[in-house]
């Protein structure tokens, strides 16, 4: 499980700007790219596959919330998938349908 801090007491408390919303000032390709680069931090961090669905599903959840376009969003998840074939030891098109499944249920229940 990947800890964060702000996640818990006292810092849980406060309003902290995680990823810039889709309106501000910068290229679109750096917008997207928080995705790839999270992506690749999870990969090299997270052991476990549930935990990894769970926190990249939960990423794209805060970027839509910030009113990233979500197609772009899983465009960028299948190219993702396919340079990196075998992650967590099955298909890959297995594990990002897990994360958009997983998306889903965040978006609908909360």
């Amino acid at each position: 499980m990947l800890y964060d801090k702000r996640e818990h007491q006292p810092l849980s408390a406060l309003f902290i700007i995680e990823f810039p919303h889709i309106s501000s000032n910068i290229s679109d390709a750096a917008k997207y790219n928080i995705i790839t680069s999270q992506f690749h931090r999870y990969r090299r961090i997270i052991l476990c596959r549930k935990d990894f669905v769970y926190r990249l599903a939960a990423l794209l959840g805060d970027l839509s919330r910030k009113q990233y376009d979500m197609e772009k969003m899983k465009q960028q998840l299948r190219r993702l998938g396919h340079k990196h074939p075998g992650l967590y030891g099955d298909c890959t098109y297995t594990l990002i349908t897990e994360v958009i499944t997983e998306l889903d249920k965040l978006i609908t229940h909360g």
